[in-house]
């Protein structure tokens, strides 16, 4: 059976390369001019994902040298679905109350990478995907394309479908997934944390729904703040941070 998708990897992704390789996921090697990784379709070579490999240390690198906001515009212009894999993800890089960030230049890091990350999301229309590990990157990268050539079977199969590489339903799915994942992102919320807000507000569709019969901003910022934890709530803090990403100052949701 020929190949739906083929993967692409820019000839310096030597560690992503071999963890293909030692998974057995086809793939092909070249310079690339835009991504570290692109999956294109095998019969028509059109571009249909393109994927930036970053660690924490090499995006906190290119956004202070300002390669990061140049490479961002080059990817807005590729003309697919641009996907940020941030590899060696650490919720505890992220923590305020972790030894990795009890420096002030290590916690100031955080926020700085945080907020690019955030702006991906909610200004440019980009998506992260966090990684631990180059073998944990290859394995998504496999997944990824499975998925990529069933979406490409079932609308080949059916005039009737969705001309993207997903059903509706299954795009409802990834999109909490990414709920999830934004969640995340942002300081203080460990993955502990983020799947108990979910579970008050399983989408983010919830959450503005929720924002929406709030009467005033401080009721908006104050909203998850009595959320029960472990051994405390959430506190008024990070339920204002998590109002500053979504909602805004009193402005549309933006997403």
């Amino acid at each position: 059976m020929s190949e739906k998708v083929v993967i692409v990897l820019d000839c310096r992704e030597i560690h992503v390369k071999k963890e293909l390789e030692n998974l057995s996921i086809k793939h092909s090697v070249q310079q690339l001019h835009v991504g570290d990784i692109v999956f294109k379709d095998a019969q028509t070579d059109k571009l249909l994902l393109v994927c930036e490999r970053k660690t924490h240390a090499d995006l906190y690198s290119s956004i202070i040298s300002g390669r990061f906001s140049e490479q961002r515009e080059r990817l807005k212009n590729c003309n697919a679905k641009v996907v940020y894999i941030l590899e060696n993800y650490n919720s505890q890089l992220y923590n305020n109350g972790s030894p990795l960030v009890k420096s002030s230049k290590n916690a100031d890091k955080g926020k700085v990478v945080s907020g690019a990350l955030e702006n991906l999301i909610l200004q440019h229309n980009m998506y992260i995907l966090p990684t631990h590990s180059a073998k944990h990157t290859a394995q998504s990268l496999g997944s990824i394309k499975g998925k990529l050539e069933k979406g490409l079977t079932d609308s080949s199969s059916s005039p009737s479908a969705l001309p993207a590489t997903v059903s509706t339903q299954r795009k409802h799915k990834i999109m909490d997934n990414i709920f999830h994942h934004q969640l995340l992102l942002i300081s203080g919320i460990s993955p502990e944390i983020a799947a108990i807000i979910l579970q008050h507000y399983p989408t983010v569709h919830d959450l503005f729904k929720a924002y929406e019969k709030c009467t005033s901003m401080e009721q908006q910022e104050r909203l998850l703040e009595n959320i029960p934890l472990e051994k405390r709530r959430l506190g008024k803090v990070i339920s204002k941070r998590i109002h500053d990403v979504y909602w805004g100052q009193g402005q549309a949701p933006m997403v």
